[in-house]
């Protein structure tokens, strides 16, 4: 699906200027990266985008359909953020098909979806684990749950928020040209002297690019940090843009 903004401009009661006359396209089924610091506004523009907000000015159109004419239903978007939790309560598994419930899939189709991604993830031992307070669930997996929730949607669109906001420390980042390159962590961390968190990182940076590649659906990657906007930039042959102080460079 094509997302068109014009002159887009989001305004808070006492925040004038949240997102700042935003032009920009994302043609059907591109990978659109953006770069931002924390309070530049990428998810306000990301809400705005889904339907979560409605712009103070200007138009989102889809597939040339002025927003207000499509509903967040038939936008048909999975939104996946670092502050988007799992259903409470719930399974793993319950929270990865919901969405699929609710759109009245059938269950042979559900059960087929689940497998096929819980397997590409490495899923299938966590399927029946209830998250808690007290059990709350490794980082990487519930990130790997996030992907496994977009992988059996497959919606038209599909925006990563930040998903990997604070696991990247500037002492720790890889220094990789690419996803693939960055593969190299994966094995014999413990005789190369890399740690596991870092291989956990970049197995995660290596399972979003997969995810984004099986879906094949106009995809949005939102980052603060330089390191995951430059790789994915590379690895989807594109460039990225900044957004500062609610403004797109």
């Amino acid at each position: 699906m094509q997302i068109t903004l014009k002159n887009i401009s989001k305004d808070y009661d006492g925040l004038i200027g949240a997102i700042n006359g935003v032009d920009l396209t994302i043609n059907n089924g591109d990978i659109f990266v953006l770069l931002g610091q924390i309070g530049s506004g990428k998810t306000t523009l990301c809400r705005l985008i889904a339907g979560l907000e409605v712009p103070s000015e200007g138009e989102i159109f889809f597939d040339g359909v002025a927003g207000d004419s499509v509903s967040i239903k038939e936008r048909d978007i999975c939104y996946i953020g670092d502050s988007c939790g799992l259903l409470k309560g719930k399974t793993i598994e319950k929270s990865i098909i919901y969405g699929l419930k609710l759109r009245k899939i059938p269950k042979e189709e559900i059960s087929s979806r689940l497998k096929k991604a819980s397997q590409m993830l490495g899923l299938c031992n966590w399927l029946k684990t209830k998250p808690s307070k007290k059990k709350p669930l490794p980082s990487e997996i519930q990130v790997k749950a996030f992907l496994a929730r977009a992988l059996v949607r497959k919606p038209k669109i599909i925006i990563f928020d930040d998903l990997l906001l604070g696991m990247y420390e500037q002492a720790e980042r890889p220094r990789v040209r690419s996803i693939r390159e960055s593969d190299m962590s994966f094995v014999g961390d413990a005789e190369d002297g890399v740690p596991q968190n870092e291989t956990n990182k970049n197995q995660l940076l290596h399972l979003i690019c997969s995810t984004i590649k099986s879906l094949s659906a106009t995809t949005i990657f939102v980052t603060s940090d330089n390191f995951q906007a430059q790789l994915f930039a590379n690895e989807f042959q594109t460039e990225y843009k900044t957004l500062t102080n609610g403004i797109l460079q």
